[in-house]
């Protein structure tokens, strides 16, 4: 989505090559709620979701990119430093925001280059909301910068665009530009400029003065290797003198690419919504579908995720259950007909219905099972509900090293804290958590990270009612 227009794309891979296989758009005036729900409920209308959902893309400057250089190389140490590193880089505290991080490099001092990508919870909130007010159904959250990637993967797959060597890719839609930087297939950073493709058309050199101040902001802060080439991406096709100015301010080789270059497009897509909006590139959209699913940051919140693969798991185990009576139904029904063409149907129908009453027993004592099993399970610790209880616990200045369940249900915490206060909070939260029983702090020792003064702590808790083993 952007400022002024809803694009809904869907494609897919055609013997190794990317199709888009239906388009949707939806001009809007503004991205305020009164003007989206309308254009969210119209897509809906138009059932132009399939039933797994849509991946939201929400334009780039809903969200705040930082490069961090992390003392470790371990993945979970990189988050839980980036956590910590979200309230000094960003005007919001860890409680307030969505995140994720992705390794941009590692070096041979045990550095960790990362990108840090913060959404703040209300944002994602709002379009959550406005999502089930229009019944429409969301996969994931992401942003533009990612689409944009994995497009540029998709058409270095092609060898359409060169990806051994760093570049910029200047993605320019109606009345806006994104500048990404990218380095061995990589995001770097990326950054959103309020100039389009309106006002390049009239007045070029805003939009070149903004690319050459991104690209000196990204030589001085040395976020990557020089570039080599700078890549612009438009649905609008006369740029070349757009681009001999460009090449001749940055001193570089610059190229320009169409959105749906290397895509088959269908004629009647093409037809009815290209060239009616001449200029509308589908780039990020694109970008999405043909992305690793891994590689794409989801920014939906954890809770929506965790009860998302609940429904997935749920309805898998539905469609399991249904395949198995539809079978067993089929090989009834043609049981039935084939017992109606044979000889004393009545008799054999009766001998029919006594060879089930094995079965019958068999479906008997699988249901018994069920049913103790169900009574076996009840009251058990469910460990994900654990984990969601104690993250709501651990104050900022807490970090967890160690999570440890035994036989008799005792659950042993450990980590260190950066404040004193901190610890005495944290341990105070657990002990009045109905869940936690028997909070005992077993030891708290100082001792230094860096230039940090840090306090190592061991909590254990009881998870069981006493009468409970």
């Amino acid at each position: 989505m952007t400022d002024n227009c809803l694009k809904l794309v869907r494609a897919r891979y055609v013997r190794g090559q990317g199709q888009m296989t239906a388009l949707e758009v939806q001009h809007v005036n503004g991205d305020a709620d009164a003007e989206l729900l309308p254009a969210l409920r119209e897509l809906a209308r138009l059932k132009a979701v399939k039933a797994g959902g849509a991946y939201l893309v929400l334009p780039r400057h809903l969200a705040i990119l930082k490069v961090l250089r992390l003392p470790s190389q371990d993945e979970r140490e990189l988050r839980q430093m980036a956590e910590i590193q979200i309230s000094s880089q960003t005007p919001y505290t860890m409680d307030e925001v969505e995140y994720d991080i992705r390794v941009i490099s590692r070096d041979e001092e045990g550095y960790t280059k990362v990108l840090l990508i913060v959404i703040p919870k209300d944002v994602t909130e709002r379009f959550i909301d406005l999502a089930e007010q229009a019944r429409f159904t969301l996969a994931g959250i992401t942003i533009s910068s990612f689409g944009l990637l994995g497009w540029f993967r998709y058409q270095a797959g092609r060898n359409r665009l060169d990806a051994k060597s760093p570049l910029a890719l200047c993605n320019i839609d109606l009345n806006h530009t994104e500048i990404c930087f990218l380095e061995k297939q990589r995001l770097i950073f990326s950054r959103n400029v309020n100039v389009g493709l309106r006002e390049l058309r009239s007045t070029p050199d805003e939009l070149i003065q903004q690319i050459a101040l991104s690209i000196k902001y990204y030589e001085s802060e040395r976020m990557g290797g020089p570039l080599s080439r700078f890549v612009v991406v438009s649905g609008q096709s006369d740029l070349q003198e757009f681009i001999g100015q460009l090449e001749g301010q940055l001193q570089m080789p610059c190229e320009s690419i169409s959105p749906t270059d290397g895509v088959s497009l269908p004629r009647h897509l093409r037809d009815a919504v290209l060239e009616a909006d001449a200029g509308l590139t589908l780039t990020a959209p694109m970008g999405i579908h043909f992305a690793d699913p891994k590689q794409v940051v989801s920014l939906l919140p954890r809770s929506i995720r965790a009860s998302k693969q609940n429904r997935i798991l749920k309805r898998e185990l539905i469609k399991l259950f249904l395949c198995v009576m539809l079978l067993y139904a089929t090989a009834l029904f043609v049981w039935s007909i084939r017992l109606s063409e044979k000889e004393k149907q009545v008799e054999r129908l009766r001998s029919a219905v006594s060879e089930l009453d094995p079965q019958i027993d068999e479906a008997k004592r699988k249901m018994r099972l069920i049913e103790y099993f169900d009574q076996y399970v009840d009251g058990r610790i469910f460990i994900p509900e654990v984990m969601g209880q104690l993250a709501k616990l651990v104050p900022e200045d807490i970090s967890l090293n160690s999570l440890y369940l035994n036989e008799r249900c005792v659950f042993t915490i450990q980590g260190y804290a950066q404040t004193r206060e901190a610890l005495n909070d944290f341990q105070a939260r657990l002990v009045n958590e109905p869940m936690f029983r028997k909070v005992n702090l077993e030891f708290a020792t100082s001792r230094r990270i860096f230039t940090m003064q840090v306090t190592d702590f061991k909590f254990t808790a009881s998870l069981c009612d006493e009468e409970e083993p």
